[in-house]
């Protein structure tokens, strides 16, 4: 039975991530449209929705809030983990694609989470990233700036924890979709 039709043994943790801009939440909205067993859900969303719930943060706070109220990476990621834990809930049987916002990559625990899971990294250039995220989140960093934060040290080590690197150098947004589809279907086989 294929992995990816949703009767898994367990849950399969796919965690999405990569330098803010990358395409991530485009590509798994499109990714969604095609793909209806399995379970598309952003981090960033579960955490402030867990936060409301926990009176972390107010009704109308956002993500920004919940983690400048728990005043490290180290604790967002706590609080995230702690509403996945609560998504898949014990003995489910599904395959969850999470995109991990970058508020999350700089915790001490990410290494290990990445690990504890099927980690997916989508990569382009920097510039085309820095490119693409001026123009659709009007990002004020310069590229200098943007470079030394997305893509430090740090967070490339990261970025080579992943099992699987898909390409997100290219010039429409359906097309993440659709290599995000084709590599979800190649990884079944691996399930």
């Amino acid at each position: 039975m294929d992995a990816l039709d949703g009767a898994t043994a367990s849950p399969i943790i796919i965690l999405l991530y990569g330098p803010s801009g990358v395409g991530k939440s485009s590509a798994i909205v499109l990714a969604s449209t095609q793909m209806s067993a399995v379970r598309f859900e952003s981090l960033d969303q579960l955490a402030q929705d867990f936060g409301r719930r926990r009176r972390l943060i107010g009704p109308d706070q956002g993500i920004l809030d919940l983690s400048n109220t728990l005043a490290n990476a180290d604790r967002l990621l706590e609080v995230g983990k702690e509403a996945v834990a609560e998504l898949v809930g014990k003995g489910s049987r599904q395959v969850v694609v999470l995109d991990i916002g970058a508020g999350f990559l700089d915790a001490m625990d990410m290494p290990n989470w990445l690990r504890s899971n099927t980690p997916v990294v989508m990569m382009a250039p920097p510039k085309v990233v820095h490119d693409r995220i001026v123009a659709a989140r009007n990002d004020q960093r310069s590229f200098a700036q943007y470079r030394a934060q997305e893509f430090s040290e740090d967070r490339l080590r990261l970025y080579h924890l992943a099992h699987f690197t898909m390409n997100a150098d290219c010039s429409t947004v359906s097309l993440l979709g659709d290599r995000l589809v084709n590599l979800l279907r190649g990884l079944a086989t691996t399930f």
